[in-house]
């Protein structure tokens, strides 16, 4: 089973090192940010910075955390393709 951080370079393109995480750049001002060493790999710890830059991001963050002003969120690989759909709207 591929980790979060291979299916969302998967559908974004490669990550970029970050101080305690890996990156990957969406667009200007839309960045994931993946923590580093999450001892469950199948387990994606996202820190959305500028979430209101994502396609459809009020959706993005009420759907992975229920709230729409939340910035970290743990989500599994069921929610990953919806998750990415989200973002490529």
């Amino acid at each position: 089973m591929m980790t979060a951080l291979e299916r969302f370079e998967q559908a974004f393109g490669p990550s970029y090192a970050r101080k305690g995480y890996d990156a990957i750049q969406i667009r200007e001002g839309a960045v994931l940010y993946f923590r580093r060493g999450f001892k469950n790999r199948n387990i994606a710890r996202i820190n959305l910075k500028r979430v209101w830059n994502f396609p459809n991001g009020g959706l993005l963050a009420a759907y992975l955390r229920g709230t729409e002003d939340a910035i970290d969120y743990c989500i599994g690989p069921e929610h990953w393709d919806h998750a990415i759909e989200l973002m490529q709207r």
